[in-house]
């Protein structure tokens, strides 16, 4: 039994004051089998102009676009793979990474710590998360994504 993709919001900028250097980090989990374990599916990380996107193999899309790793774009943000990890950078604000073990770390610059917000809760530094607990599903449902629609019954 596989349940419809859910996705929620790891972290964002919930600051308004913060225009020019807003973020946001998404993950999207599908549900496997009877015992309710969840892997990622894709990783969604979106600045101003540009939205990156790595699946579960760490294929990788800038704004639609498949690319190939290493990639810098524009306003000092990296794409790259080391050991079997895509880490996606913002050079002092933001970086994330996402390994083939479904751990996904995500660190923001002590400027931003009091001005995100998402399912990690307000943020003092680095935080780890690994997807696949089943304890964490109630409160990592509070935080789903509104944009990115189920096909729930």
């Amino acid at each position: 039994m596989q349940l419809s993709p859910r996705a929620f919001d790891i972290v964002k900028v919930c600051d308004g004051s913060v225009v020019k250097e807003w973020f946001r980090v998404v993950v999207k989990l599908q549900e496997c089998g009877r015992a309710g374990l969840r892997r990622v599916e894709a990783v969604y990380v979106f600045f101003d102009a540009l939205a990156i996107t790595v699946n579960a193999k760490h294929q990788t899309w800038v704004n639609g676009r498949r690319v190939n790793l290493p990639s810098l774009l524009k306003n000092e943000i990296s794409v790259k793979i080391s050991e079997k990890t895509v880490v996606i950078e913002k050079i002092s604000a933001l970086r994330v990474t996402y390994s083939m073990t479904q751990d996904i770390s995500v660190t923001v610059s002590d400027h931003f710590a009091d001005k995100v917000c998402g399912a990690c809760g307000k943020m003092t530094g680095d935080v780890s998360i690994t997807v696949d607990s089943k304890s964490v599903k109630k409160w990592m449902d509070s935080w789903r994504a509104p944009d990115f629609p189920t096909c729930e019954q």
